[in-house]
């Protein structure tokens, strides 16, 4: 399985569509094999989605995203794991180690998207 992180420095980007930057990373039973780094312009979803099927890319861990950027990801085939924050290297060891992100998810984050709540008063 081969995942993508929409990454800033060593962190998620926080916000998808100002991503310039992807870490490809391989997974082969839970151990992450290298990493390479790809330029992309992620306000171009099409783009984006093109660049992932040429990578074979299943999965996208990314920051805050807009809806349509999601659905269209989504239509395209692509496990979303949007909202999400932190260090890339934490993210990723979580995610390899079967962890739930939720931890890892951006303030103000309502569940939206996977987590199905959207309920977010009272927080």
């Amino acid at each position: 399985m081969k995942v993508a992180v929409t990454v800033w420095g060593k962190r998620i980007s926080p916000v998808f569509d100002a991503a310039s930057t992807l870490l490809i990373v391989e997974v082969d039973n839970g151990v992450q094999r290298g990493g390479t780094f790809l330029k992309c312009i992620c306000e171009n979803t099409a783009g984006v989605i093109r660049t992932l099927r040429a990578a074979d890319i299943e999965v996208l861990i990314t920051g805050a995203i807009c809806r349509e950027a999601a659905d269209s990801l989504e239509a395209a085939g692509v496990r979303l794991i949007p909202f999400v924050a932190g260090r890339v290297d934490h993210v990723l060891a979580d995610f390899l180690e079967g962890k739930s992100l939720t931890g890892c998810r951006m303030p103000g984050w309502c569940g939206g998207r996977n987590g199905r709540s959207r309920k977010c008063r009272g927080r």
